[in-house]
């Protein structure tokens, strides 16, 4: 137990001292009232309402979370069976537009989840399809305008 005025309490949890009042008062922040405005408290106690506990703790948990999501579009990405051969119905691709890049290449090499990209990227996307010199049929492209605002997102510099 540590001997703290609500002063020096309000001063490391970044509140005013009316609020570190408030909680002691109603009982939400356990301290032993010494004398005036002195009081008893427990470090641990004190943890739940200093900033940076709650911040770090938050800063970890969204990057776990980002982190398992980006995992788990992978995993789905991969578990997709191949799509079929496009219906003789379809219209045929076209020719390859010079500077612009396939928006799943982008996606797997940089470790983008795809299908946050796919929406965040909406107003960029041109809509093909296109033959590639490599003889892939690619659905969907950035052009440059798209590739520099994907870096700007997705980009690990």
């Amino acid at each position: 137990m540590a001997e703290f005025s609500t002063m020096e309490i309000a001063a490391r949890c970044n509140k005013s001292e009316r609020q570190v009042q408030r909680w002691i008062q109603s009982g939400k922040l356990k301290a032993e009232h010494l004398q005036g405005n002195r009081y008893e408290v427990n470090e641990d106690d004190l943890q739940p309402f200093l900033p940076h506990a709650l911040v770090d703790s938050l800063a970890e948990r969204i990057a776990a979370l980002e982190s398992r999501m980006s995992e788990l579009e992978l995993l789905v990405h991969k578990s997709r069976p191949a799509r079929p051969a496009p219906s003789p119905t379809s219209e045929p691709p076209g020719e390859w537009m010079e500077g612009y890049t396939p928006i799943v290449d982008l996606i797997h090499q940089y470790g983008a989840p795809e299908t946050t990209v796919m929406r965040n990227m909406r107003p960029y996307l041109k809509k093909g399809p296109w033959h590639t010199s490599d003889g892939r049929v690619v659905t969907y492209a950035l052009d440059a305008e798209g590739q520099a605002e994907f870096m700007r997102r997705y980009g690990r510099g």
